[in-house]
């Protein structure tokens, strides 16, 4: 990572050299976040635009100033959409959590779900990654769904 929080280099190389197949894939990641309200607002409203083009699912959760992001699809996309991230300058310190390939996936018909979480949630779901993102990933999902309990 380079001081201004963007991918540098390398971090592509790496990157990339894990979706070189186009099967599916999750990557889920924290970053911070560099914007405003109207900012955040506007990522999302292009974020579900641009992922429903190039067949990309997923929920982006905020706390804080801090972004916690899953994304699924096929490798090559999730791959160049993650690039993108790294570049943007609303986003900085971009930590990749969790990066597999998947069999099915977790998020299927959101083409970018959003929430807010407080101290306790945030950092809760924030380790759950780490721990058993799967798993998390199906808290997050029926949190945001279905309002049932807090992550």
């Amino acid at each position: 990572m380079s001081r201004a929080g963007r991918c540098d280099q390398g971090d592509r190389l790496n990157w990339q050299d894990l979706a070189i197949e186009d099967r599916l894939f999750r990557c889920i990641y924290r970053s911070r976040c560099l914007t405003d309200a109207e900012g955040e607002l506007a990522i999302l409203e292009s974020s579900r635009r641009n992922n429903q083009a190039n067949d990309i699912t997923g929920v982006l959760v905020s706390h804080a100033g801090w972004f916690l992001q899953v994304l699924e699809g096929p490798a090559q996309a999730v791959s160049d959409l993650t690039v993108l991230i790294c570049d943007d300058h609303r986003n900085g310190e971009f930590f990749l959590l969790h990066g597999s390939f998947c069999a099915k996936r977790e998020f299927g018909d959101w083409r970018m779900a959003s929430t807010q979480l407080d101290d306790r949630h945030f950092a809760e779901v924030l380790a759950g990654f780490a721990d058993s993102p799967l798993a998390t990933c199906r808290v997050v999902y029926n949190f945001v769904a279905h309002g049932e309990g807090k992550p």
